[in-house]
């Protein structure tokens, strides 16, 4: 009896030893995945007007867009800075994020994060603040794909390959680089499904599955309205699980709980409906649900996804054939009634169904071509591409050990190829503006503008190193070269604009003016230096 029991303390001891071995690998995983971003964190060479957005709409209490005044010289980030930054009287002030989120288009718990980070910092503006959020809920993300693959493959290994493929894919570094609410974004995609895992193995979903759908359909509306496509997509699929398996009360627990969740998110933050509903976003999502599809967009989307989760369409669809093969092949054999009641049971048919809804609809919906639209669902894309790899295995003879090798592999290789095209949120191509910006630095900055200034934001990085600059309205810029000299400054206009007919207007009224050298071009202007000759 004594040896019996000495036995198991000493199973018990080992298995624990274990779980912290594996507890200390994917740690170890983890923050190399996360010195990998913090070493292209400071290859950032510039922001997007949306990453300046984040910013002004967590800490701002001037509004939510910059104003200037017209014909004033600014210096310096004299304009940019107190939008960006935390005022030492407004730490914590999350009446304010409430308050400019109301205003915008999109719901507040990202700009909570921010802001709070930004609060510990008062005064004070720098990528990492932003950054800092993104690698917490890359972290916790991580720890959420080992945790998913390690239920759905049942072996600790495949589900270490899983994460250290995962964390290493351009498209996730990409993503997490980018100081917007998509990487959080994906931590609630990624934890509803592994919540649902659990629907797997129990024969009665408790309080604790409920409680925990809440709470990440809650925090998930509340970061981002495209979540609840998912979301729904999701629950159907799941109501759907629970019906057929007549498990009736789980049912209807399941659709109140989403009930209570969209009441809950309502009353935290009302003005979702306005922006759903009322807001231009949503009105442009409408309108485009109504027109017929965009074929050519939908391909760019492909071309997107596939891009930074495979490295081109080719590798993606050579998994997906791969994947309608097997699934083939197991109804050629079995039937296709029986492989119907396996498939109900396979957790990747959940991930499949819901991402691939959820993208087709984000196609058609979202109002620009670009993949952080498509990025919360990475997470799912390389749990099922892992996935697809790792049933090969059912279908050939291949020793176990062999095959974990060949996948990692092929994983490597998958990895290095969504990097051939780098990373397109460091902006690099803007370090030859900046650059020239410096050279310039003695020089002032006639900024033509629409009368609208968030445009200008963009183009921060470059204004902030010359020695002052200046904005006019389209419409006053005959006047203003009338009265001031401007050779020798450099001329900002807007791409919207005729830029040719605005320059040799100005060479008209301007006898100094002889001729406008361009510099560079930015995404949202262009930037020419005026010479007398």
């Amino acid at each position: 009896m004594m040896n019996a029991r000495k036995s198991k303390g000493c199973r018990e001891k080992r298995f624990k030893t274990r779980k912290y071995q594996r507890g200390a690998i994917v740690a170890a995983v983890l923050i190399l995945q996360m010195l990998l971003i913090v070493i292209c964190g400071t290859q950032k060479a510039n922001y997007h007007v949306d990453e300046y957005a984040t910013y002004i709409l967590a800490n701002s209490t001037r509004g939510i867009s910059i104003e200037v005044e017209e014909g004033r010289k600014y210096c310096g980030d004299e304009l940019f800075h107190p939008y960006f930054t935390v005022d030492r009287d407004a730490k914590f002030d999350y009446h304010t994020v409430w308050e400019n989120q109301s205003k915008d288009v999109h719901p507040p718990l990202y700009y909570v994060f921010i802001h709070t980070v930004c609060s510990l910092f008062p005064g004070m503006f720098s990528k990492w603040f932003g950054l800092a959020v993104n690698l917490f809920f890359f972290i916790l993300t991580g720890i959420l794909v080992y945790n998913t693959a390690a239920k759905i493959y049942s072996d600790n290994l495949k589900a270490l390959i899983t994460l250290s493929i995962w964390g290493c894919m351009a498209g996730v570094v990409n993503t997490a680089v980018f100081i917007r609410m998509y990487t959080m974004a994906g931590f609630f995609v990624t934890a509803a499904v592994y919540i649902h895992l659990q629907l797997y193995k129990e024969k009665k979903a408790g309080i604790k599955f409920f409680a925990e759908v809440f709470l990440v359909t809650t925090a998930g509306g509340l970061t981002h309205y495209y979540l609840v496509v998912f979301i729904f997509f999701l629950a159907l699929f799941y109501l759907i699980y629970f019906l057929y398996k007549k498990r009736f009360q789980e049912a209807f627990c399941y659709i109140v709980t989403y009930v209570i969740s969209a009441i809950t998110a309502l009353g935290i933050f009302p003005s979702m409906l306005d922006h759903v509903f009322g807001g231009y976003r949503g009105e442009e999502a409408f309108s485009a649900i109504g027109e017929s599809p965009k074929f050519l967009d939908i391909f760019q989307y492909v071309q997107l996804l596939a891009k930074e989760m495979t490295g081109n369409v080719f590798v993606l669809g050579v998994l997906f054939c791969i994947a309608v093969l097997l699934i083939g092949e197991k109804v050629y054999r079995r039937g296709i009634k029986n492989v119907l009641q396996r498939l109900v049971d396979l957790p990747e048919l959940a991930m499949v169904v819901s991402s691939f809804f959820y993208c087709l609809i984000i196609m058609r919906i979202a109002p620009y071509i670009t993949g952080r639209y498509l990025s919360p669902v990475y997470s799912l894309v390389c749990l099922v591409e892992m996935s697809v790899i790792w049933r090969i295995k059912n279908e050939i003879k291949i020793r176990q050990n062999l095959l974990n090798l060949i996948t990692a592999v092929v994983g490597i290789i998958i990895v290095a190829n969504t990097w051939s095209g780098g990373l397109r949120n460091l902006f690099l191509d803007s370090r030859y503006a900046i650059t020239t910006a410096e050279e310039n630095k003695d020089r002032d900055v006639l900024f033509v503008y629409d009368g609208t200034a968030w445009k200008a934001n963009s183009s921060r990085e470059e204004l902030i190193r010359y020695k002052s600059y200046t904005f006019i309205k389209e419409e006053n810029l005959v006047h203003y070269a009338e009265e001031n000299a401007l050779d020798g400054k450099v001329l900002y206009l807007l791409n919207t604009f005729d830029q040719d007919d605005l320059i040799k207007k100005i060479e008209n009224v301007n006898e100094n003016v002889k001729k406008a050298v361009l510099l560079y071009e930015g995404n949202y202007s262009t930037a020419y230096l005026l010479l007398t000759q």
